[in-house]
């Protein structure tokens, strides 16, 4: 099957912080005031940040100036609580990718333990983002109140159709950092930080792999969780 490509490399509540930045400064700005104004460095984890907000239709770019969308625009001036809940939710569900676990689990129990499982198998997820997407989706749906006591509620109504247009192209973007692969000896995970008195450093050294993981946020676990389930299949493979 064609591997789908338009899914966020980031969590919903970074999408949401690229966003406000951008937002805060007049709802246009370049790439480097944004990253400025969260005092963070520009990164391929920075420019990736960036792109989930795009791929949620949060924001734009254009040959490196962001833009806020009228999507995000409803989101802030919001009425209620609840127009809030309802935005938020067509925010989430921007990504095809997200529409089509939704469209296949609503109603059922999602299967967290294997849903990174199924997004590489099933529908087209690169191997090596495929816990940190699954990580991204389920806490993006608790946050939302679309996951409750495992199930995917099923009274949400979501535009299947929708494809990536305009809104979620990313232009002028360097690939997204590399975190995991068949060589992991010169891999040097980085996390931009406010204050390098503010976070955890976890190094990884084995058989091909001298990594270093700065963890500032907990949406960093992801990435930590990435890497041991690495380590997992690794040790597997070696006891056959």
């Amino acid at each position: 099957m064609p591997r789908l490509v338009d899914y966020p490399h980031g969590s919903l509540k970074s999408a949401l912080e690229i966003a406000a930045a951008v937002d805060y400064l007049g709802g246009s700005c370049s790439i480097v005031n944004c990253a400025d104004r969260l005092k963070k460095k520009i990164s391929g984890a920075f420019r990736s940040l960036i792109s989930a907000s795009i791929k949620h239709g949060l924001i734009t770019n254009n040959k490196e100036v962001l833009n806020t969308t009228e999507l995000y625009r409803v989101y802030k001036l919001a009425y209620d609580e609840n127009e809030k809940l309802e935005t938020l939710r067509k925010v989430f569900f921007y990504p095809p990718l997200y529409q089509k676990i939704y469209e296949r689990f609503k109603g059922k129990e999602l299967p967290v333990a294997m849903l990174h499982k199924l997004l590489i198998r099933e529908l087209g997820v690169e191997e090596r983002y495929g816990s940190r997407t699954a990580g991204y989706f389920i806490d993006g749906a608790k946050s939302l109140k679309l996951l409750e006591n495992g199930k995917l509620i099923d009274d949400v109504t979501v535009d299947s159709t929708t494809e990536v247009d305009e809104i979620g192209k990313d232009e002028g973007f360097l690939p997204d950092l590399k975190l995991e692969g068949d060589d992991l000896s010169t891999d040097v995970v980085t996390l931009p930080l406010v204050d390098t008195n503010d976070y955890f450093t976890v190094m990884i050294v084995g058989p091909g792999m001298n990594t270093k993981i700065q963890l500032g946020e907990e949406d960093d676990l992801i990435i930590l969780d990435a890497m041991i389930n690495k380590i997992k299949k690794k040790l597997k493979e070696g006891s056959k």
